[in-house]
């Protein structure tokens, strides 16, 4: 009966031993999935992202300090314009504009520039092909624009003429959480986050 005994008695840690298997495996598969899940998103946000349209002027919960935002472009004239308006807890205050003049790609940020100024690079192909993804993000020193994976500015708040803008609390990192987007005489197919693994 002693070795009945033992028997019997081994098997609740034997039991036990499998519990703690099985539980290590479920985690590890579980561990496992999530990294694949992870992997999946990375690589369907790198590879394209819905683009979500644009009709008239528009206002989205965005914050440019943490999410850069694309915009798309397909067609311009002379005159027209595309830009966005940036508020906190409701409250306008600032702006960022493109603007196309004679052929020419300008700018316009509140408080930092005094006029509209031409961007140092120039998207290629300016009038003859309008199709272009323009890509905007801020920091608190910052606002970088680029066009088709080319960076044609990087504007320091610290090096303005103007005083407002290396000063202003706005463009060092107030609160931004909304963007109004804008337009005149200029068509665009829409916005969205750029994409993790994009230029």
């Amino acid at each position: 009966s002693s070795g009945i005994n033992a028997e019997y008695g081994a098997l609740p840690h034997f039991v036990c031993e499998m519990c703690r298997f099985l539980a290590a495996l479920f985690l590890a598969l579980s561990l496992f999935l999530a990294a694949l899940q992870l992997l999946a998103l990375s690589l369907c946000q790198s590879s394209s992202v819905d683009w979500i349209p644009i009709e008239g002027d528009i206002r989205i919960p965005w914050d440019l300090n943490t999410t850069p935002i694309q915009i798309k472009q397909s067609s311009e004239a002379t005159g027209s314009f595309f830009g966005f308006d940036m508020y906190g807890n409701r409250a306008w205050w600032g702006a960022v504009v493109v603007r196309f003049e004679d052929e020419m790609a300008r700018y316009y940020i509140t408080d930092c520039t005094f006029e509209f100024t031409d961007l140092p690079v120039q998207p290629e192909g300016l009038q003859a092909n309008p199709e272009r993804i323009w890509t905007f993000s801020k920091t608190a020193e910052s606002l970088t624009v680029s066009c088709n994976g080319v960076q044609l500015l990087e504007y320091e708040f610290s090096e303005s003429e103007d005083s407002e803008c290396a000063t202003s609390s706005s463009w060092s990192g107030s609160l931004q959480d909304e963007l109004g987007i804008r337009t005149g005489n200029i068509n665009l197919g829409g916005y969205r986050a750029k994409p993790m693994m994009s230029d």
